[in-house]
């Protein structure tokens, strides 16, 4: 799937990394919500949020 996604929207592999990242995010969150500690999501994922927003504008 990584390398689909390289050759189709031209992405490197730090984007990759930020879209496994965003994608653990979403499972946590969905299936596993104390897993995710969303009480604590401030401390914990705040520090990557521009990150998150802006590959989540690149896809």
């Amino acid at each position: 799937m990584h390398r689909f996604l390289k050759e189709v929207l031209y992405i490197n592999d730090l984007n990759i990394k930020y879209l496994d990242y965003i994608y653990d995010l979403r499972c946590d969150f969905d299936a596993h919500p104390a897993k995710s500690l969303w009480w604590d999501f401030n401390e914990i994922h705040m520090n990557n949020y521009e990150d998150i927003i802006y590959n989540v504008r690149i896809i």
